[in-house]
């Protein structure tokens, strides 16, 4: 794999076994990559591999090694590597068409399977469902709520931004690179600020330790959603610079039915960020040392794809359902709706206590 095949490519494997197969080669790794192997038998193993690969033209070859077993919580290195057969070693070959790789792969535990990949990564603006003003919006958007409690929302400044989170934003795709060498950092760190030691080991303070990181800037495989449409629409208004709104650029508001998500398929629920399968969950994570979640109502999803909203799409397709839905408004709303929300209490100050929340707040009131 080189600069133009690096990212995450998405798939299916059939032959001794079947399943999903999924690659991850990270912005920097060039040719080596990490790839997880999800049986559809629950009762096999799903593995993680690390894959080193060559090209000559569009003929690829890899060596498998340093298989471990998908732990199913949130730290990879408790993996339970002694199980009684353990992958060693593994091969791959295959042949890459643009966005394609049509390939073989081997396992020295008898596992001979042929596979179909796809680049599943693109940055095209997805349309939206609905456009309408904000004095429309903040009324419909409540109703929406009160009539399924199970909807959670996300602003974004701009319509052509996708979902995404800051992990995959930062040209990042491997989970377990992550975990096992940037987690244990990051805890660090974090430990030494707050005086509280987090065991990493321990899913509920793992946990903890992402959702805190999420909300000063660190980058992870979360994504923040809200309970309320009001602080959606405030975080995707406050961005934009009073007085330059217009009728031509829109903020979006996503609205997500979380219930519907996980009531239709129970697996989609993941509660960890080591799911061999591609997925995309809301997770009820705890709250200590920060400060700022409570007032934002705020809502944790967690995923390992890379383009979620696709992923949502082909969902809808299969099971005729709506999950997703896309709000765009028109910046030109701005001041208003900003205006409306300082007098329902969503302020930079309710939403990020502190000096900085303060001054940010009284900044909009004066100037």
């Amino acid at each position: 794999m080189g600069e133009q095949e690096w990212g995450q490519w998405l798939g299916r494997f059939t032959g001794t076994n079947q399943g999903d197969l999924t690659l991850n080669i990270d912005g920097d790794s060039d040719l080596f990559g990490d790839l997880v192997i999800s049986d559809d038998n629950d009762k096999n193993p799903s593995f993680h591999a690390d894959a080193d690969f060559k090209i000559n033209g569009k003929h690829i070859t890899g060596i498998l090694d340093n298989f471990y077993p998908c732990s199913y919580n949130l730290d990879l290195t408790t993996s339970t590597k002694e199980q009684s057969e353990s992958p060693k070693k593994g091969s791959i070959t295959g042949i890459l068409n643009k966005d394609y790789i049509k390939g073989n792969l081997e396992i020295d535990i008898g596992i001979k399977v042929s596979f179909d990949i796809c680049k599943f990564e693109s940055d095209k603006q997805k349309k939206c469902d609905k456009e309408m003003s904000w004095k429309i919006f903040k009324n419909w958007a409540l109703k929406k709520k009160l009539k399924n409690p199970n909807l959670i929302f996300r602003g974004h400044s701009n319509n052509k931004y996708n979902l995404r989170t800051t992990f995959h934003r930062n040209n990042r795709r491997d989970l377990g690179r992550y975990s096992s060498e940037d987690i244990p950092t990051l805890a660090h760190h974090i430990s030494a600020i707050t005086g509280r030691k987090y065991n990493i080991n321990d899913p509920e303070e793992h946990g903890e330790l992402l959702n805190l990181a999420q909300h000063y800037g660190y980058p992870t495989p979360l994504l923040d959603w809200t309970d309320s449409p009001h602080i959606a629409a405030y975080f995707a208004f406050s961005r934009i610079t009073k007085y330059t709104g217009n009728n031509k650029e829109k903020i979006r508001i996503f609205l997500f039915d979380a219930g519907k998500w996980h009531d239709h398929d129970k697996q989609r629920e993941v509660r960890n960020i080591d799911n061999p399968r591609p997925s995309f969950s809301a997770l009820f994570l705890g709250l200590r040392d920060n400060k700022r979640a409570l007032p934002q109502q705020s809502i944790v999803t967690c995923s390992n794809i890379y383009n979620i909203e696709k992923f949502i799409e082909n969902s809808e397709k299969i099971d005729r359902k709506k999950y997703l839905t896309k709000i765009d408004i028109p910046t030109s709303d701005r001041d208003d709706a900003m205006e409306e929300l300082q007098y329902m209490g969503i302020t930079e100050a309710s939403l990020f206590p502190g000096l900085d929340g303060t001054c940010i707040s009284l900044k909009e009131r004066y100037f």
